[in-house]
């Protein structure tokens, strides 16, 4: 049948039918400190040592629960990792044995779905299966991640990890494993040959950077230019003490300045005073560069964060008028230099107080939300939208004059009309909207221009559902560029 599933049972105690079956199965039963394939654990004692117990490993979980586990069990399965399994704690030990050999054994579960490569799980596979063998370990970390991400994006940052990934496929030797860890830290295991651990490391780094990668991610230079440290360790004793050790030595590489390898053994031999004491000092340090990288990151995104809320209206995510009246100041100064028209259209809702009246405010919110999306569907290409407040809207259109801009305001009223808009309680509700049209005048303020606006849209709204100047009339003002 193969090799033993190791299991880790956390649950209740095992019937000794249960037991028999599993030994039958090849289930190999391990105490909690071992490591294992499966973790088993039981509502019952949820979420207490458990807990620690079973998410601090790659391993998936097994949970079995009885009928009257099921009113609670949401609540389990919002805490447990995807990996999860529920099962019956009533089911035959035939079928309860089988499912842990599925689980247990199941490929997926042992390889990173972002690179494609094998995961820790199947890295300790990897490692169980080469026990007593001359082992070479090397972790590889990319070094700055956290700036890739900020600075490209994190669909780039991904795409970076991937081609890593890529690059060290193709330089391990034969029989060798590559898998990611975690984040941006991979390992490589490989039966040691005549190569030397340090040169195979440096090998491995230096083959897997990435220099002025092209990138579709709109960084003003174009291209990314990443860069990795390694720490390695080799031997046959441990072998997770092995994959511990190249750790430490990663880590001394990242406090001595990034970008180099760093061999274990070498380290022992070359510590002038403790070597726990050094290690533990190149650990303070690394912590603490990427405690201030994640601050200086999380301050630049909560900058950005808080810029782009306060320029957004919450419930449209259409800019606000705080955006609007920035924004209107820099096209009317675009418009003088250019010496190009600049139109601005002022739409508002129909009776909007009846929708908040008649039915609820939520029903209000829907039909502001298919307003603005309405408008902003048909306007995108003429120019922006902003929610002035309230049911008002203003459509802001750089290059049309008054003429074009009226035009362009009965469109968006007909579409509006012609869109009969159906809210969360299917309750089928007939919108439309008023339109005033106006154009800049050069010198005009903007204080001044919001108030000819204004006034159109006024004249728009004593006969509803229609525009202002009407589109026949095509009005201009008597100035302007």
């Amino acid at each position: 049948m193969g090799e033993s599933l190791r299991v880790r049972w956390l649950a209740a105690p095992l019937a000794p039918t249960l037991v028999q079956q599993l030994a039958t199965e090849l289930v190999e039963l391990v105490p909690e400190g071992g490591d294992c394939d499966v973790v088993v654990v039981d509502p019952a004692t949820w979420p207490t040592r458990q807990l620690a117990a079973a998410s601090g490993g790659p391993a998936p979980i097994m949970m079995l629960v009885s009928s009257d586990d099921e009113r609670r069990l949401a609540v389990h399965l919002a805490r447990l990792p995807e990996s999860m399994v529920v099962e019956s704690r009533s089911a035959h030990p035939a079928l309860l044995a089988r499912r842990l050999r599925q689980l247990g054994s199941a490929p997926d579960l042992e390889i990173d779905p972002l690179t494609g490569l094998s995961n820790r799980r199947g890295l300790q596979r990897w490692l169980r299966r080469n026990e007593g063998r001359d082992v070479v370990a090397v972790e590889l970390d990319v070094d700055q991640m956290k700036q890739v991400n900020d600075l490209w994006g994190h669909d780039a940052g991904d795409r970076t990890l991937t081609e890593i990934g890529a690059l060290l496929e193709q330089h391990i030797p034969l029989g060798g494993l590559i898998c990611r860890i975690s984040g941006d830290e991979f390992v490589v295991v490989v039966l040691r040959g005549e190569t030397e651990p340090r040169l195979l490391a440096e090998y491995l780094r230096q083959g897997a950077e990435i220099g002025s990668a092209d990138q579709a991610s709109g960084h003003p230079s174009g291209t990314l230019s990443v860069q990795l440290s390694a720490g390695v360790s080799s031997g046959r004793y441990d072998l997770d003490g092995l994959v511990q050790q190249a750790h430490i030595a990663l880590v001394a590489a990242k406090a001595r300045g990034r970008n180099r390898t760093m061999e274990y053994e070498a380290m022992r031999e070359d510590a002038l005073g403790s070597f726990e004491e050094r290690a533990f000092e190149d650990m303070t340090l690394v912590a603490a560069q990427r405690a201030a990288e994640t601050i200086a990151s999380g301050g630049r995104r909560m900058f950005f964060l808080l810029r782009d809320e306060a320029d957004t209206d919450a419930l449209t995510s259409l800019p606000n008028r705080r955006y609007f009246n920035k924004k209107l100041a820099w096209e009317m100064r675009m418009s003088t230099e250019q010496q190009t028209p600049l139109s601005v259209i002022w739409v508002d809702i129909d009776n909007f107080g009846q929708f908040n009246k008649r039915f609820s405010y939520a029903v209000g919110d829907s039909v502001l939300r298919h307003v603005a999306q309405t408008v902003s569907r048909h306007a995108s290409e003429s120019g922006w939208v902003a929610r002035w407040g309230g049911e008002e809207f203003a459509v802001v259109v750089g290059g049309l004059r008054q003429d074009r801009a009226v035009e362009l305001a009965e469109r968006l009223r007909a579409a509006v009309e012609v869109e009969d808009f159906v809210p969360e309680d299917r309750r089928k509700l007939h919108v439309t909207i008023s339109a005033g049209v106006a154009e800049w005048i050069v010198g005009e303020g903007s204080q001044e221009f919001v108030e000819r606006i204004s006034k159109a849209v006024a004249a728009a709204k004593e006969k509803r559902n229609s525009v202002w100047p009407p589109p026949a009339v095509r009005a201009r003002p008597e100035s302007t560029v």
